[in-house]
């Protein structure tokens, strides 16, 4: 639908007034799906930023979910499709000059709403990257802290065999200790044994 100038100029005061209000929308696909830049972030729809670019606003800047929106204007109501440019001086003339003049002001406030928009979906997307990166980290550190137990488990393991492998040398230094006093004493007895026995007597040959 073609309208004309002064709807024109009406659908965008009511254009601005509504996204003031209710929030800039953002950029998605036409199946609503918010779209995301190479680092994953989301940014506004296009709105006008100075007075030329509020006269060449038309409704071909969006997309197709967004171009069939209906806005209201007293008793009126038009898509955001609907919206074709018009001339500076057509926008100029005195009986357009009010809603030129609250479109510009519109404009400005929602300037400083972009900005809020934006911080805010920053902080949380942020907040969301923080928290992905916190998920990491403490996955990293479930598996350190998992690396750590398997660590603990053999220095364990490896104090069980320095233990029994002490326990073993000393059995087998007490062992080899009772084996040489056994002996030492074999020998004593066997000393004892052959000091008992006559010695005997040398024979002499005669010649």
């Amino acid at each position: 639908m073609t309208l004309p100038a002064t709807r024109q100029m009406q659908a965008r005061e009511a254009i601005l007034k509504s996204w003031l209000r209710d929030g800039i929308p953002w950029n998605t696909t036409d199946d609503g799906e918010l779209i995301r830049d190479s680092d994953g972030e989301i940014s506004l729809v296009y709105f006008p930023k100075d007075t030329k670019a509020l006269a060449e606003w038309t409704g071909t800047e969006y997309g197709a979910a967004l171009a069939d929106t209906k806005f209201e204007f007293e008793k009126d109501s038009f898509l955001l499709s609907d919206l074709k440019k018009v001339s500076r001086s057509t926008q100029d003339k005195a009986y357009h000059v009010t809603t030129r003049n609250i479109c510009l002001l519109l404009i400005d406030k929602l300037k400083e709403k972009a900005q809020f928009q934006l911080a805010e979906t920053n902080k949380s997307n942020n907040i969301a990257k923080l928290m992905q990166r916190l998920s990491h980290l403490e996955s990293i550190n479930s598996i350190q802290e998992e690396e750590i137990r398997e660590l603990r488990m053999q220095v364990r393991h490896l104090n069980s065999e320095i233990k029994r492998d002490e326990r073993r040398y000393k059995n087998n230094e007490e062992q080899l200790r009772r084996d040489f006093e056994a002996v030492v004493e074999d020998n004593i007895n066997l000393t004892k044994s052959l000091n008992k026995v006559s010695p005997l007597k040398t024979v002499q040959r005669k010649k």
